[in-house]
């Protein structure tokens, strides 16, 4: 009887995981001969075989982890969550999706002048000008711009409004490449890129609350809808025969109608880390930073082979062209009983107008959207400063 030799080689491939991975976990990929054919003595008898050293391979998963959850605990963030999306063929858990909540805004504080008690006379005749403040002002703004946009950006094919669309973005694990950051922000609101094309806000108005060029890649007949004021004054010819002729990259729309800004915004991204990944994955960075998006999951989407371990993952969003939209869409679904679907297959799908019917608005929170078209009270002392200012350099002259 003889022996056959063998020497182990692990190749590690790095794995986000939270636990250990036995060694059960190897498969062999490879084996070879390192010493062929011979004839050899063997107890004064002479034994010939075909191979009599083997060299085997395995591929084993490092109990190197790697943690790209680092960023959200420096901003302060707080971990609500936890589920394992990948297992192991022995059944070990090899990626957990950490769900976090974070801070979006600062909150502050404002003097303001109390006329609840405040008097008005004229003559002998005075009026009592106190009056409750009316907290209705948001809400009817709110209702006002969600009447506009399921106007402007009503399906006619689906009779469907506020609708959104399937963004993924991909992450290899080990901290390779990451193009799920966020990052790339910037003034990208229909209107300050109106404004940046040269055309006078009197001559097309747009709205500051819609981010239409951002969606001219997975949808052009929004960035038409969207810039329809600007088109209808002369402006923009360029970039409407684009968008008509479908394929219309983001970064060639918006690049013509305002360069600095899309410039900008590159450079967010790419600060971000996001320099060696796709134009989409950026775009999806700066939908993020605009809160514009709903995550839905994650999934592994590479796998090594015969290991079966995963090494890149899949994230998927779905994303409004309006902040209004997306809050539409999560306060609407809650009370529907309507998900999002699954990171595979996620419903991205606009409301219907019997569920828009169905909606009892007052039920909503619309806190995010009435912050953002709160007005913002003038630096009185930054206004004085430079009104003393333009009086010195009067008199010097």
């Amino acid at each position: 009887m003889t022996t056959r030799a063998v020497e182990h080689i692990l190749i590690a491939t790095l794995v986000l995981v939270c636990t250990t991975t036995p060694a059960a976990d190897c498969a062999k990929i490879a084996e070879t001969c390192v010493e062929g054919r011979e004839t050899r003595s063997i107890s004064g008898h002479a034994v010939t075989r075909e191979c009599w050293r083997w060299q085997s391979t395995y591929q084993c998963p490092s109990e190197r982890f790697t943690d790209d959850c680092r960023e959200l605990r420096d901003r302060g963030c707080s971990q609500v969550g936890s589920n394992c999306t990948d297992t192991s063929p022995a059944g070990t858990c090899m990626i957990f999706e950490q769900t976090w909540q974070c801070r979006t805004s600062t909150g502050g504080t404002s003097t303001i002048t109390q006329c609840g008690t405040q008097q008005f006379c004229l003559s002998d005749h005075c009026f009592d000008t106190g009056h409750v403040a009316d907290g209705d002002f948001g809400k009817v703004i709110a209702g006002l711009e969600a009447q506009r946009e399921a106007g402007k950006y009503l399906d006619a094919d689906t009779l469907t409004v506020f609708r959104g669309h399937d963004n993924r973005c991909k992450k290899k694990l080990a901290g390779l490449v990451n193009c799920c950051r966020s990052g790339g922000g910037g003034a990208l609101a229909n209107l300050p890129l109106i404004l940046g094309a040269g055309t006078t806000a009197l001559a097309a108005r747009g709205s500051r609350y819609a981010f239409d060029a951002l969606f001219s890649a997975d949808d052009s007949g929004l960035a038409i809808a969207g810039f329809q004021p600007m088109f209808a004054a002369g402006g923009g010819s360029g970039v409407l025969d684009s968008l008509r002729s479908g394929g219309a990259s983001v970064s060639s729309i918006i690049g013509a109608l305002d360069p600095v800004s899309w410039s900008a915004a590159l450079v967010g991204a790419e600060l971000a880390g996001l320099l060696s990944c796709e134009e989409p994955d950026k775009v999806l960075a700066m939908k993020r930073d605009n809160r514009l998006c709903h995550g839905v999951g994650s999934h592994c989407s590479t796998r090594v082979p015969v290991l079966g371990i995963c090494i890149e993952t899949t994230e998927t969003y779905c994303c409004f062209n309006s902040r209004l939209s997306r809050i539409l869409n999560e306060q609407g679904r809650a009370q529907l009983g309507r998900g999002w679907g699954t990171s595979h297959a996620p419903d991205c799908a606009g409301i219907t107008l019997e569920q828009l019917q169905a909606l009892d608005f007052s039920r909503m929170d619309l806190t995010e959207f009435q912050n953002e078209i709160a007005p913002t009270l003038p630096d009185t002392a930054a206004m004085r400063e430079r009104a003393t200012r333009r009086v010195q350099d009067w008199h010097a002259q």
